[in-house]
């Protein structure tokens, strides 16, 4: 593996990494879009002490199941194997003027 001296890299790289998420209310919206599984907060908690504060908090909490109700009803299986949908759905874009 080359060094980041012999590249002539060595002004890219920081003591410490780039803080880009310093500000919780970003944070917050990019964790309020983890999949809604039961291990995905718990997960995000590992990651540091931030994370955690903020995946347990009860107002983030209330928010994230807010934001994960359940999905809007597409159809049904028949036990025919057949597909209902249960409103017309376009598949085309619709057209501009």
């Amino acid at each position: 593996m080359m060094s980041c001296r012999r590249l002539g890299l060595r002004g890219l790289y920081h003591a410490s990494p780039p803080q880009a998420l310093d500000d919780d209310s970003l944070l917050e919206e990019i964790l309020l879009r983890f999949p809604p599984h039961p291990s995905s907060l718990h997960s995000a908690g590992l990651v540091c002490k931030r994370w955690r504060r903020l995946v347990t908090d009860a107002q983030f909490v209330r928010c994230f199941h807010a934001h994960h109700q359940s999905p809007p009803l597409l159809g049904f299986f028949l036990v025919s194997g057949m597909f209902l949908p249960s409103r017309r759905i376009n598949t085309l874009p619709p057209s501009r003027p």
